[in-house]
């Protein structure tokens, strides 16, 4: 019979590449994070009514949780949002899409914006680098940090050896990440099963800038962590998308 430590390690891996304590499954199931993707039709970023609209969005789904959402883009690009949300539950997330104000929104948006993929993480926010506020976004050292996100799809039946190579891979972090709030890497397990049936993995990473995430990238750390990821059969789904907020 595997003991409650070991379970616990199965269920979710936080801040698996700093030093940080696993959070327990207890504190997981307090919350879980959004992260939808969407593509921006016929207007971007640079659209002041535009960014409007996000904040009215923004503002409705706090006032609702009662928990911070943050909107994310690409340093290069004005055609891509990113929400990152949390929720108590998927179920507490599905009740708001059908509220009339849920229904509002997307009227109001619906021109603007389409939703491209959304996922689920069994994590809350407290156990990803992100700032503890909305404040902390603008202003401070925090509002220069940039973020990366991946996706791993794990072979079957291999999670406690993805485990294990997530933990060997923790010193290529170390050094090279921003820190937000003292977190420099969260993750946690996608909710939502790939259509392949696989898990899969999804990692949010803080970095100090886009220099520091490209020397890590093109060094011989990125070259031996794509290496492990191939020769452990597993699959690297969205690698190295460089990411900031918007607001």
């Amino acid at each position: 019979m595997k003991d409650r430590t070991t379970t616990q390690f199965q269920i979710h891996l936080s801040y698996y590449f700093s030093a940080f304590t696993l959070v327990t499954h207890q504190f997981l199931i307090m919350a879980v994070t959004e992260i939808a993707h969407l593509s921006l039709l016929n207007t971007s970023l640079k659209d002041s009514q535009l960014r409007q609209k996000l904040k009215q969005a923004q503002q409705s789904m706090q006032a609702y949780t009662g928990r911070t959402f943050y909107l994310m883009r690409r340093p290069l690009s004005n055609s891509v949002v990113y929400i990152i949300g949390e929720w108590d539950s998927v179920d507490h997330h599905k009740e708001w899409l059908v509220t009339d104000e849920n229904q509002r929104l997307l009227q109001l948006l619906k021109d603007d914006v389409e939703v491209d993929w959304m996922i689920h993480i069994d994590a809350p926010h407290e156990a990803l680098p992100l700032p503890k506020s909305l404040g902390h976004v603008h202003g401070g050292d925090e509002s220069a940090v940039i973020y990366s996100f991946d996706k791993h799809a794990v072979v079957e039946g291999e999670k406690h050896k993805y485990e294990e190579f997530l933990n060997s891979r923790k010193e290529s972090y170390e050094g090279s990440a921003g820190k937000v709030d003292g977190a420099t890497v969260g993750s946690g397990w996608v909710i939502e099963k790939a259509n392949s049936g696989r898990d899969t993995f999804f990692v949010l990473a803080a970095w100090k800038s886009l220099d520091t995430h490209k020397a890590w990238h093109d060094g011989i750390v990125y070259s031996e962590h794509s290496a492990a990821v191939d020769d452990s059969g597993f699959l690297l789904l969205l690698s190295d998308r460089i990411e900031e907020f918007v607001v």
